[in-house]
């Protein structure tokens, strides 16, 4: 799964419009009419991830040099190592792991199923 479609699915678990701007090549947070306000990249913004974790009620963690994530009630554990898939520090980790553990959660609530987006699985490791 791509980046851009862990970020989609992520926005769909907390009911958030994002619209893909590829002159930015990022996510952009759209208003009711579709309108891009601001970006919106919880794999790179710390506290957009954070926000993620709340509002989801996404755990995370750390063993070793392993960042892990999950949401209460999951038996998914979503984990992330450092210097592996793109991630360069225990930042990029947790949060990389967080927005995994969001998108698979709007896949367990049906949400992406509804999206179109269920052709892409979001595997725990």
């Amino acid at each position: 799964m791509t980046d851009r479609e862990l970020i989609e699915r992520a926005a769909l678990a907390i009911g958030l419009g994002v619209t893909w701007e590829p002159v930015h090549n990022c996510h952009w947070i759209s208003l009711d009419q579709g309108i891009p306000v601001y970006p919106w990249e919880p794999l790179n913004d710390d506290a957009e991830a954070f926000r993620l974790s709340v509002k989801l009620d996404i755990q995370h963690g750390r063993d070793g040099n392993v960042y892990w994530a999950r949401w209460d009630g999951s038996s998914e554990v979503y984990r992330e190592e450092v210097g592996v898939n793109r991630v360069a520090d225990p930042f990029a980790a947790t949060r990389r792991a967080i927005v995994r553990a969001a998108a698979a959660r709007s896949i367990h609530l049906g949400i992406a199923q509804r999206d179109g987006l269920a052709d892409f699985p979001v595997s725990a490791c």
